[in-house]
């Protein structure tokens, strides 16, 4: 049979995962040779549709008097145009195997071919009987369609009568096998897919991948490696892991790594730090993972290298250390007391001077409030500035009073005070230093002290004279 009818073509396609046609799927002339043979041995023609286009795929074994006689002549032509469109129509609503008779005497059939739900192609066979023809009925149509009667008589011999059984299971069978065969092509498009995706992703990454066997021979790279590498791919695959540039030049990395290998490959999950060697004697610190990949066995089959570059978190890491290790320095080598209180005036830290100041070791003193030890009389004042210190309207405060020791001592401090606030702005504590200046107070003490002395001989002085005059004047009145 044949479908040359374009009122037939159906405009919205069915596409398998929204992209894939049966062209895409099936190898179209594997498939025909798979139909040639079938017609051979069986005497069934077929006939292969894509869906919606309704564009002829393959066609083998049709029949002489379909193809030279009833097809030929527009008179009986028009008949299997009919039954054609007629088939596939119904075909096309009901998605289930339909057989039709052509008014021309043959018997046509068609079934979708459906992947995953989408109907993708028609399969068609026909051109055949189901009983005995009527010979008189198509010396009939010869006369009638001005056939040559002898030649049109052989061709009709050669028709397969079949029973309806039998047209079914030959079209079940003849799906089944352009099912499978586009299922295979889905299946390897997918593959293909995610391969692509794998690679896209497995390249696209800024660690360091990489797919190994257990005796680590390194089957693959991704670009970053080979780039920081400096290496043509070619040259890094197919070799030992620990020859490749990478691990150049460190005999005790190179052991690390067979051993890390070595017990990835019974199934441990391997992670270390090491600096590996790139390009240019370019060297840099790496998080460094081994992962097995098991069967569904359990048996470990492939090994996953992964390097992630912790160089900027190391240098990090050590500039935090440095800048502790000079912060330890500058607060533990001052005299100062330096101190940080929370928002309720808790102590969160003190360096060594607490010691002197407080009479406790730093660690006793947190969590402590620092109010407890203000001198009482200097306590009110000190309490009121906290709260306006709690405002932040000033970066630095600068704050006189006396702190009281465990012991009873008694210090004076010229405290500076800084602000910290949280995430919203809000005044979360304060860091504050603060220098004992209770020697500079008792000078000053001393000092007020000698002065008022000596002003006070100076008045008594001024008294004893101020009598004297007094004294005189009394006597020369009284004269």
């Amino acid at each position: 049979m044949a479908v040359d009818d374009k009122d037939n073509t159906i405009t919205n396609p069915e596409l398998v995962e929204g992209k894939y046609s049966i062209k895409d799927l099936v190898d179209i002339d594997h498939l025909r040779v798979v139909f040639e043979k079938f017609s051979q041995f069986s005497g069934f023609t077929t006939g292969f549709l894509a869906y919606p286009s309704m564009e002829i795929l393959i066609s083998t074994g049709w029949r002489d008097v379909c193809a030279k006689f009833h097809r030929v002549c527009p008179a009986s032509a028009c008949h299997c145009k009919t039954s054609n469109v007629q088939l596939f129509r119904n075909l096309t609503e009901s998605r289930q195997m339909g057989i039709q008779k052509c008014e021309n005497g043959m018997v046509d059939g068609a079934t979708p071919i459906i992947v995953r739900g989408k109907c993708l192609a028609f399969l068609a066979t026909g051109q055949a009987l189901f009983e005995k023809p009527d010979i008189e009925r198509f010396r009939n149509q010869a006369r009638q369609y001005g056939f040559d009667e002898k030649e049109y008589l052989e061709a009709l011999q050669k028709v397969p009568i079949v029973s309806e059984d039998q047209f079914r299971k030959a079209m079940d069978y003849l799906s089944e096998i352009a099912v499978i065969l586009a299922e295979q092509g889905l299946k390897r498009l997918e593959i293909l897919e995610s391969e692509e995706k794998f690679k896209a992703i497995f390249n696209s990454t800024f660690h360091f991948i990489g797919l190994m066997t257990t005796d680590g021979e390194l089957l693959e790279a991704n670009y970053p490696a080979i780039d920081f590498a400096g290496l043509a791919l070619e040259d890094a695959l197919n070799k030992p892991f620990w020859e490749t540039r990478w691990w150049a030049g460190n005999e005790e990395r190179v052991r690390k790594l067979k051993e890390s290998i070595l017990e990835a490959a019974e199934g441990k999950f391997i992670r270390y730090e090491v600096e590996l060697q790139g390009a240019g004697d370019n060297t840099r610190f790496f998080d460094f993972s081994i992962n097995p990949i098991f069967d569904r066995d359990g048996k470990v089959t492939l090994l996953v290298p992964e390097a992630r570059d912790i160089t900027d978190r190391k240098m990090a890491e050590e500039a935090l250390r440095e800048s502790r290790k000079q912060y330890r320095n500058l607060v533990e080598g001052t005299p100062d007391l330096v101190t940080r209180v929370d928002a309720e005036g808790r102590f969160l830290f003190v360096n060594h001077s607490a010691q002197e100041i407080y009479g406790l070791k730093p660690e006793a003193c947190l969590g402590r409030v620092a109010f407890d030890f203000i001198h009482p009389e200097d306590r009110k004042t000190t309490e009121t500035a906290f709260k306006n210190w709690l405002k932040g309207d000033m970066r630095v405060f600068t704050h006189e009073n006396r702190m009281i020791g465990v012991d009873g001592s008694v210090h004076f401090l010229a405290w500076s005070i800084c602000p910290e606030y949280d995430e919203n702005g809000k005044v979360s504590g304060f860091a504050s230093t603060a220098k004992d200046i209770t020697d500079r107070k008792r000078v000053e003490e001393a000092l007020r002290l000698k002065n008022f002395v000596f002003d006070a001989s100076i008045a008594a002085k001024s008294i004893a004279d101020l009598a004297g005059v007094i004294t005189e004047a009394n006597n020369a009145f009284l004269q």
